[in-house]
C-alpha cells in the first residue's frame, strides 16, 4: 500500500524512470540490495512506535478491543493542543488513519502524507544522478511514516488517528511488556501534557459512581479539575 502512494506520485508528477522510487523497490525485492535496505532500516532505528487515538469516545467494538472488554476507561484529549506538541512528536503529524484493501488501487494518499513523499521527491529531482544508496535512503525515510498511517479497511469503525514516534536511541528509550499470550512487546513512553487531557470516560462494565468518587478524589489532590463521564451503552458483562 506504501509502494502505490509512490506509484502515485510519481505517475501524477512524471518522475523519470530512473527516480521513480517505486521501481527501485520492485527490481531490489528479491536482490541482494535488498539485505542492505533492511540493514539500514534497522540500524538506523527506523521502525516506528506509533501513538494511536480514536475519534470513537464511546464505542463498543473499541470497549471490547482496547478497553479491558468495558473495565477500562477512555481518556479524551484536546485535538488542538496536541497537534500544538509537535515537538513532543518530532514533528510528526497527527492524522486520520487511511483504510485501504490490498486489492484497493484507488487513491490513498492526503494532503498531509503527500507533502511528506513531495519533500523527499523534490531533493531527488533536483540532483542529477541519483545512487542506489541514496534511494535507500530516501525510502527509509519515507516509508515507515506513510506505512504507519495505512490500515486494512476491516478496522474502519475505529476512526484511529496516529503519530509515528522514531525512537532516537532504542536501547534508552524502549521498554517491554507482556501480553496476556506471554509475548513480549515493545513500547516507548509518551509524556503527553495534562493540559491535552479533556475528559474522561468509564466503561460501561465499570460501577461508575465509586469509581467517579475516587478519581476525583484522587485528581483533587494533584489540582486538577477533569470532567469525568459514564458510558452510554448500556452493554453488562454478566
Amino acid at each position: 500500500m506504501a509502494l502505490r502512494n509512490f506509484q502515485q506520485y510519481e505517475d501524477s508528477h512524471n518522475v523519470p524512470n530512473e527516480k521513480r522510487l517505486s521501481v527501485f523497490m520492485e527490481q531490489i525485492r528479491n536482490s541482494d540490495v535488498a539485505n542492505v535496505f533492511y540493514q539500514h532500516f534497522y540500524r538506523e532505528e527506523l521502525t516506528p512506535f506509533v501513538l494511536s487515538f480514536s475519534e470513537n469516545r464511546d464505542c463498543l467494538p473499541m470497549w471490547t478491543m482496547y478497553g479491558g472488554k468495558g473495565t477500562g476507561a477512555c481518556l479524551c484529549f484536546d485535538e488542538k493542543k496536541l497537534k500544538a506538541e509537535d515537538n513532543l512528536f518530532h514533528n510528526m503529524p497527527l492524522l486520520n488513519v487511511l483504510y485501504v484493501n490490498q486489492t484497493d488501487n484507488s487513491k490513498v494518499s492526503t494532503k498531509s502524507l503527500g507533502e511528506i513523499i513531495t519533500n523527499q521527491y523534490e531533493y531527488l529531482l533536483d540532483k542529477k544522478e541519483v545512487t542506489d544508496n541514496e534511494k535507500i535512503i530516501s525510502i527509509g525515510s519515507i516509508l515507515p511514516v506513510i506505512s504507519a498511517y495505512l490500515k486494512n479497511a476491516s478496522f474502519k469503525y475505529e476512526h484511529e488517528l496516529r503519530i509515528p514516534i522514531i525512537a532516537n536511541d532504542i536501547r534508552k528509550s524502549v521498554f517491554f511488556r507482556s501480553s496476556t499470550k506471554g509475548n513480549i512487546i515493545p513500547f516507548i513512553k509518551v509524556p503527553i501534557p495534562i493540559s491535552c487531557l479533556k475528559e474522561i470516560i468509564l466503561g460501561p462494565c465499570i460501577q461508575s459512581d465509586s469509581i467517579k468518587r475516587e478519581l476525583y478524589f484522587d485528581m483533587s489532590i494533584c489540582g486538577l479539575k477533569i470532567p469525568i463521564y459514564s458510558s452510554d451503552i448500556p452493554y453488562r458483562d454478566y
